[in-house]
């Protein structure tokens, strides 16, 4: 096994058992996404952007840069 976080967002409640189970193994984020919401899409986008940042800062300066 690999050490990548996996960040998994279920769209329906009856998933969200595995895919917590799925992020919490691999020290990850589990979230409900609302695929019917602005608010969903702006999670999502948020959650890849600060990923980005902290892979560009580092462990140094990850926080820093989000």
């Amino acid at each position: 096994m690999n050490n990548n976080p996996v960040d998994a967002f279920h769209v329906k409640k009856r998933a969200q058992e595995k895919f917590d189970e799925i992020a919490t193994r691999t020290r990850g984020q589990c979230e409900m996404l609302d695929i019917n919401s602005s608010l969903g899409s702006n999670m999502l986008t948020d959650l890849i952007t600060e990923e980005i940042l902290n892979n560009i800062g580092g462990q140094l300066r990850g926080k820093d840069v989000v």
